[in-house]
């Protein structure tokens, strides 16, 4: 018992890498290694998954390798060491089983046997798995391929840029603000926050981690206690960087930016409407004149994207590029090219529009100079937009700002990488009650704070060839194709003029039938739920005594004084027809309604648009829509004065809603008969 005791106590037999570690220690790290490796492998699988980027199966075909590796030298080393020494293999397995002797010889093959059986069958499984994982990568990498060869067949651009893809956009699926809807947006992955902050935060995650394994596990007594002050130390004083602050000013700044250029991009619509309207003539001449006008506000418009946004340099790397794709013609190009000057030209092509608009002044295709000077306007304003995204390029924010975030963000949690440790030694001022080994508060600070600063990055400059930025060059085919299209093809080109459906009838648009059963919001104003109390028969109307003070015309004797008595008489059929509808219905009384609803009638299949024609439409067959009344209330004033006792009687209607619920009617009546406005 001494020798084993002593041959325990003997540490140097227990240390591996050349003694620096103690082979626990070393087991404990192995482990954590494999956790990691299958962990990462794992996430780039199902990242390859959802992504169809075939490069991403590799680290899970590896791990995948290497368990069936493992799997079939277990099975190998087992053999062999059966084979060399069976008596020894008979004992190992009778201490793991808890054997008080050594088990017979059947039971120890038999659990060798079994051993390596399901050691050879995972390593087949394994095989197997690892089969379909590289068929399924050369797929991947087959369809990537074969898109790759389209898009250049299609147009050699397009390549270039088809590693960008425009952001997920997530508004259908918000239509409903259910919270399935949200749970299903947070698994995005696409223009997600967690694309955009995963790497960083893998290796924020692995640095804590080894920070951590080196505290627990390779630190003495004595050197945990320094560390543990360093960390009290650091944890006391991260409160120096004003993150909140500065994330949010800077955030701020940066979406305002982001709001101006968006919003001065520029559509052609308006050029290209009011071209098409103003500029007259059917002729080979006004169709030229009208194409080239707003062609050449959309080449003013490629000319600065050129120059501001990545995409669509690499689509137009030269201005000869811009003739080959219908921008510029080449004598134009030539003309461009003649016209020196130092600084951009952009103006060139809007100064062509505007000739040719005094061309079209002058050839009498424009009605005056009312006509000209509303297209001058509109492409005034498109101009201006474009100079405005040009001179947000031209001087973006001092670099210091952005460098500023970057650093502090990143300082932040670097040294959160230490402050945030769990601290093991109970009798540290410091000590961690609960040891959770992950970090969760923190991890969700990194992906709160780096998310934030990631949002303003992506938003800093639009202009690039990330997920959420401007996609230019698809506004450019837009508006050249919109434009031509509106002053050319639909050049005076109008429907007839015929009676509408609602001619000599009642205005009631259709309703498709899913839509016809909900609800309609009617906007009548607020004040109008307003309602007489039932007992209210008379309302006196009197001048106001403020008035009355400052009427000059009061001095007169003969003037006759104001005043009226209405009486209201009630209509108790509207009161049937009119009761309050807005309370809520129930889910089954809905569901009714729905079963009994009177079913359109077949006149829905019947033609509808006939001119002139006065037989009913589909539109009145429509059962279970809202009963909407305006009928009001009658009113019977009397007006009487003192100097004449006749009385003259006058029917008026007033507003009518739901009748009104007051605390105390006879307060709020009395004598004056006044309106109850109490809710």
């Amino acid at each position: 018992m001494s020798s084993v005791t002593a041959a325990y106590l003997d540490q140097s037999r227990f240390r591996c890498l050349c003694g620096l570690c103690h082979v626990v220690t070393g087991t404990q790290v192995c482990l954590v290694w494999y956790v990691v490796c299958s962990v990462f492998s794992l996430l780039f699988g199902i990242y390859a998954i959802t992504s169809k980027r075939h490069k991403y199966l590799y680290p899970f075909l590896i791990i995948t390798i290497v368990q069936q590796l493992v799997c079939m030298m277990m099975a190998s080393i087992i053999l062999i060491f059966s084979f060399i020494s069976f008596n020894t293999m008979r004992q190992i397995i009778g201490h793991s089983l808890d054997f008080d002797a050594p088990p017979s010889t059947n039971i120890t093959l038999a659990v060798i046997g079994g051993t390596v059986a399901v050691c050879v069958f995972l390593s087949f499984v394994h095989i197997w798995q690892a089969i379909i994982i590289y068929r399924c990568l050369e797929y991947y990498e087959a369809e990537y391929s074969s898109m790759d060869d389209l898009f250049s067949r299609v147009d050699p651009t397009v390549l270039e840029s088809r590693s960008s893809k425009m952001a997920y956009n997530y508004h259908y699926d918000l239509a409903t603000n259910k919270a399935k809807v949200i749970f299903k947006l947070l698994f995005r992955w696409r223009g997600s926050v967690w694309r955009a902050v995963y790497v960083e935060y893998f290796i924020w995650l692995c640095a804590y981690a080894t920070v951590s394994c080196i505290y627990r596990f390779a630190l003495t007594t004595k050197q945990q206690g320094h560390f543990e002050d360093f960390i009290a130390f650091c944890d006391k004083r991260l409160t120096y960087i004003p993150m909140n602050f500065m994330l949010s000013f800077f955030v701020t700044v940066v979406v305002n930016r982001w709001v101006t250029q968006f919003a001065n991009l520029g559509m052609i619509d308006n050029i290209a409407l009011f071209t098409s309207e103003l500029v007259k003539g059917n002729d080979a001449r006004g169709k030229n004149i009208r194409r080239n006008i707003v062609r050449y506000c959309v080449a003013s418009q490629c000319l600065v994207f050129r120059d501001i946004h990545l995409g669509v340099r690499k689509r137009f790397p030269t201005l000869e590029t811009m003739v080959a794709a219908g921008f510029f013609q080449k004598h134009e190009l030539e003309k461009f090219k003649e016209c020196k000057s130092r600084y951009a030209k952009y103006w060139l092509p809007f100064n062509w529009a505007l000739h040719l608009l005094n061309t079209a002044l002058e050839e009498k295709r424009l009605d005056g100079d009312i006509a000209r000077n509303a297209i001058a306007q509109e492409i005034r304003s498109f101009r201006t937009g474009l100079s405005l995204i040009w001179t947000y390029d031209w001087v973006p924010l001092p670099v210091m700002y952005p460098q500023l975030i970057f650093v502090a963000v990143h300082c932040y949690f670097i040294v959160c990488i230490f402050s945030r440790q769990f601290i093991i030694t109970p009798t540290a001022a410091n000590y961690t009650a609960v040891d959770l080994y992950f970090p969760i508060m923190s991890s969700l600070e990194f992906i709160c704070y780096v998310g934030w600063m990631k949002v303003a990055m992506e938003l800093l400059n639009p202009f690039g060839e990330d997920d959420d930025d401007f996609d230019c060059n698809f506004l450019l085919d837009r508006n050249l194709t919109i434009a031509l299209t509106a002053v050319d093809d639909a050049f005076d080109d109008l429907p007839e003029v015929r009676p509408d459906m609602f001619w000599e009838d009642t205005v009631s648009p259709l309703y498709s039938e899913e839509s016809a059963g909900k609800h309609v919001n009617f906007y009548v104003g607020s004040a109008n739920k307003a309602e007489l109390p039932s007992d209210v028969t008379e309302i006196t109307m009197v001048p106001h005594p403020q008035n009355e003070k400052f009427d000059h015309y009061i001095q007169n004797p003969s003037r006759r004084r104001r005043g009226s008595i209405v009486s209201v008489s009630r209509n108790q059929k509207h009161r049937e027809t009119t009761s309050d509808t807005r309370s809520t219905r129930s889910y089954a009384t809905s569901i009714l309604n729905q079963v009994f609803r009177r079913k359109p009638s077949s006149s829905i299949a019947e033609e509808t648009v006939i001119a002139n024609n006065s037989k009913p439409r589909a539109s009145t067959d429509i059962g279970d829509r809202r009963n909407v009344s305006y009928l009001n209330p009658i009113f019977t004033v009397e007006r009487g004065n003192e100097q004449n006792s006749t009385t003259t009687t006058v029917t008026v209607e007033a507003p009518r809603a739901g009748h009104l619920q007051t605390g105390n009617v006879k307060d709020h009546i009395n004598r004056s008969k006044s309106f109850n406005h109490n809710d």
